[in-house]
C-alpha cells in the first residue's frame, strides 16, 4: 500500500517540475512582452513607429500574452491541486503506518482506507468472463495497480477448455430447442387458422342460400 502510494507521489512530483519549469518560461516571457509593448507606445509616440505597424504588432503581442496568461492560469490550478494531492498522500502514508499487517483486512480497516467501490457490469461469457471493479481510496482517490498476468497449469487450461465446449454446447442445444418450438408454434397457428377457416366456410354457404329463397 505505501509503495502504491509512493510511487503516485514521484509521478506527481515529476508532474510539478515539469509545470513549474513550463510556468516560470511563461512568466519570463509575459514580462518581455510587457516591455516590448511600452517600448512600442513608445517609438509610436516618438514617430519611430507608424500607426499602421504599430496597430498589428500591438495585436500580435497582445494575443501571445493573452494566451500566455491563461496558461500561466492553469498552471498554477494544476500546482495547487497537485499540491493538495500531496498532503493527501501525506494524510494517507500516516494511515498506513497505523498498521502492520495487511494480510486480513478487517472491516474497521477497510472503513477507514476505502471511501467506495464500484463494481461494473460483467462482459463475456465463460472463461472469458470478466468484471471491473475500481476501489477508491481515502486521500488518494482511485489507484491504478497494474495487473499481473496470471499464468494457467495444463491442468487448468483443459479444465477452462471443457467448461467453454460445455457452454458452448448448452447454448446449441438451447438454440436447437428454441428453432423446435417456434416450428411448432407456427404449424399449431396454421392448423388452427385452418379449422377456423372450415368451419366459417358452411356457415357462409348456409347464409347466402337462406338470402337466395
Amino acid at each position: 500500500m505505501a509503495q502504491v502510494c509512493s510511487a503516485s507521489e514521484d509521478r506527481q512530483a515529476k508532474a510539478a517540475k515539469a509545470i513549474r519549469q513550463r510556468k516560470q518560461r511563461s512568466e519570463k516571457r509575459t514580462d518581455e512582452l510587457s516591455r516590448l509593448i511600452r517600448k512600442l507606445y513608445e517609438d509610436n509616440v516618438n514617430g519611430r513607429l507608424s500607426d499602421k505597424l504599430f496597430e498589428q504588432m500591438l495585436h500580435d503581442f497582445e494575443a501571445e500574452l493573452e494566451g500566455l496568461t491563461d496558461s500561466i492560469t492553469q498552471d498554477q490550478q494544476e500546482l495547487d491541486r497537485i499540491s493538495r494531492e500531496t498532503v493527501n498522500a501525506e494524510k494517507f502514508l500516516a494511515l498506513v503506518k497505523k498498521y502492520t499487517d495487511f494480510s486480513e483486512p478487517t472491516p474497521a480497516m477497510i472503513n477507514e482506507f476505502v471511501e467506495k467501490i464500484l463494481v461494473h457490469q460483467a462482459e463475456g461469457k465463460g472463461a472469458s468472463r470478466t468484471q471491473k471493479v475500481e476501489i477508491f481510496f481515502n486521500f488518494i482517490g482511485k489507484v491504478e495497480i497494474p495487473r499481473k498476468e496470471i499464468e494457467l497449469t495444463e491442468e487448468e487450461k483443459a479444465a477452462l477448455a471443457e467448461q467453454e465446449r460445455r457452454r458452448a454446447k448448452k447454448a446449441e442445444y438451447n438454440r436447437r430447442y428454441m428453432e423446435k418450438k417456434r416450428r411448432q408454434w407456427k404449424e399449431q397457428q396454421e392448423r388452427e387458422k385452418e379449422q377456423q377457416e372450415a368451419l366459417e366456410l358452411p356457415a357462409a354457404s348456409t347464409e347466402k342460400g337462406e338470402r337466395i329463397a
